[in-house]
């Protein structure tokens, strides 16, 4: 079996390195991005404005190759890649909910 996934849009973000880039979310704050939907699928942004939040599903294009077993981050401990959060992964997808603009 073939996939093929073809890009709809692009995530801008103010990190461009790992370095410097928070983990986690509550560390994050004040930090924001944006979703830049090429034009063609504009149309299927009809009535989004009634939800608060919605789902992305992006790529990890800076990711390092996968290793299955990792020193997670803050641990000293091997663990299973599946058992962490670490960004590098088989496959480089994630979804993602975000808040709506003006939501």
């Amino acid at each position: 079996m073939k996939l093929e996934l073809r890009p709809i849009g692009v995530v801008h973000s103010p990190h461009r390195q790992a370095e410097g880039t928070p983990i986690q979310p509550r560390w994050a704050e004040g930090s924001e991005g944006t979703v830049e939907l090429f034009p063609k699928f504009a149309p299927g942004l009809r009535d989004i404005e009634w939800f608060e939040r919605i789902w992305l599903i992006y790529w990890f294009d800076r990711a390092r190759p996968a290793q299955l077993e990792l020193v997670p981050y803050r641990d000293t401990q091997k663990r299973g890649l599946f058992a962490t959060r670490a960004p590098s992964r088989p496959k480089s997808n994630r979804p993602f909910l975000c808040a709506a603009a003006g939501g």
